[in-house]
């Protein structure tokens, strides 16, 4: 056995070279393959793209997000069109770009053995993975924000004008794609502050820095009066606030695939769950290990990992309170502007134990927990919109579609016929894109009853499909609408297809009502 355990660690540095060129090989392939029909997100993400760029800030008006990464994926469609597999390829180029950047901020940190172990964990994390396989604006979120980090840490006594204007080009590119940014950037002004207050001057590095803060708002003022319009009129009404105890396990998304339903928990998640924040809390107190059976840790947080520490958890402290106190809404993905300093943690959490032989043994573990959740959620269905539309191609020409709410049109659309006639709860309109502007109020203005005579009325002498879901915050208003609508119309009701809530993260039933002469 001390035979096998000394042959082990001898080749240890050639099997972490192995497994790191794995990793690295199967996460690049992973973000170009998944086999699910777009959800929600990615096809109005899509569909707002693919309107001319006027209209495009109109639609954003409605929805709430910033424009650069539509645009980005605007000008992809042109070039690349407008498939499933095209649409998303533009977050897979971006995250590979992403795994690069990374690499280069841990050199930088801290040299090129711990940035070859993060590029592998990024390059498997569930969550890097996903995002870079989906029509959101995330990956380019984690790109911009590690390129941002990876300026901000250099040597600004070189060229302090080119890299104050480099920054300055990251922030205005980051509030233009997606808002948690702010709360990024809110923290590295609160540390320029903060050394400031500690050194009671004022050095040229500091001035360059808030330089690139203040002229990365500056250029972000021609968008503030739209931000402003969406904080009151749109915000995340799909949602509430994060109550207190998401403080504590917003971790828990990066080691999850997305597409995953909270309803569907396995033990290797659980397992996963547990290495990842044991190596988050190594990587930011632990010291080497010197000694074989003892890790020393740091409270005071090692000069080392100060930095991110603070990007990380000041980031999400300042974000995760500005959402409960602003009432909106908190969800992983959102944790975007984070996700690669963390996982720069992870790693120098693995790098810590120090030998060779320690970090191959946990690296393999942590690359095959997360491989086992790549793997499943390669295959995983994000909506049930693919089987809607084949139950919608056996409709007559001209039924009569009406989806409840509106959130499930833009997937199903992507996928049914055209030649249906499409509706949806609770504006009554086609539902290609959703418009969330005073979203709460649409729904307040209508009721079941108010659908029952309209959709009554609109649909004539012609088969009813009633395309919907139980969930989206409305509780039972769905279903309370075919109800209505059967009542409204004295017709039976048929469901054709059955929700699948574990199958889908995006679930829906079809019930028909067929019309009798």
């Amino acid at each position: 056995m001390k035979r096998l355990w000394k042959v082990v660690s001898s080749l240890s540095p050639i099997g972490i070279a192995l497994l790191v060129a794995i990793d690295v090989a199967i996460g690049i392939l992973l973000r170009f393959s998944t086999s699910s029909k777009l959800w929600l997100d990615e096809a109005l993400s899509v569909n707002i793209a693919s309107t001319s760029l006027g209209q495009l800030v109109d639609h954003l008006r409605n929805d709430g997000a910033p424009p650069l990464y539509y645009f980005l994926l605007h000008f992809w469609m042109t070039l690349f069109g407008h498939s499933d597999s095209a649409v998303r390829a533009l977050s897979g180029v971006i995250s590979v770009l992403g795994l690069g950047v990374a690499f280069a901020l841990t050199r930088r940190l801290w040299g090129s053995k711990h940035a070859f172990v993060a590029t592998a964990v990024l390059a498997v994390l569930p969550y890097g993975v996903y995002f870079g396989t989906e029509a959101r604006m995330y990956s380019l979120v984690m790109l911009e924000s590690a390129l941002l980090l990876f300026v901000w840490i250099g040597n600004w006594q070189v060229s302090p004008l080119k890299k104050s204007i480099m920054s300055m080009a990251l922030v205005t590119m980051l509030l233009y794609t997606h808002y948690w940014s702010i709360y990024l950037i809110v923290v590295l002004f609160l540390a320029l502050v903060s050394e400031v207050w500690q050194k009671r001057s004022i050095s040229n590095e500091l001035k360059f820095k808030a330089l690139a803060i203040v002229g990365g708002g500056i250029l972000w003022l021609p968008w503030l009066p739209i931000f402003n319009e969406q904080r009151l009129h749109t915000g995340t009404p799909w949602s509430p606030a994060p109550a207190f105890f998401q403080f504590l396990n917003w971790i828990e998304g990066f080691i999850v695939n997305q597409s995953r339903q909270h309803i569907t928990p396995s033990l290797h998640h659980q397992v996963n769950l547990l290495l990842f924040i044991s190596l988050v809390l190594l990587g930011v107190f632990a010291v080497a290990m010197k000694d074989r059976f003892l890790v020393e840790l740091d409270f005071r947080v090692p000069t080392a990992t100060r930095f991110l520490v603070t990007v990380v958890f000041g980031t999400m402290l300042v974000g995760l309170l500005a959402s409960h106190f602003g009432h909106t809404t908190f969800v992983p993905r959102y944790a975007s502007v984070i996700a690669i300093p963390l996982t720069l943690l992870v790693a120098r959490g693995v790098m810590v134990l120090e030998k060779p032989v320690r970090i191959l043994l946990v690296l393999l573990v942590v690359s095959g927990g997360m491989l086992w959740t790549d793997k499943w959620g390669r295959n995983v269905q994000r909506s049930q919109a693919g089987q809607v539309a084949s139950v919608l191609a056996t409709a007559k020409p001209d039924s009569y579609v009406f989806m409840c709410p509106d959130q499930i049109g833009p997937s199903v659309l992507r996928y049914a016929r055209s030649d249906l006639e499409f509706s949806s709860y609770p504006r009554y309109t086609n539902p290609t894109i959703v418009n969330w502007y005073d979203y709460k109020a649409a729904f307040k203005a209508t009721s079941p009853s108010i659908a029952g005579s309209t959709v009554t009325a609109a649909a004539g002498n012609r088969d009813i499909y009633v395309v919907w879901s139980s969930g989206y915050t409305l509780k039972g208003t769905c279903k309370a609408v075919v109800r209505d609508i059967a009542l409204a119309t004295g017709r039976p009701t048929v469901r054709v297809l059955q929700a699948r809530l574990t199958g889908f993260y995006q679930s829906m039933n079809v019930t028909l009502l067929p019309f009798h002469e």
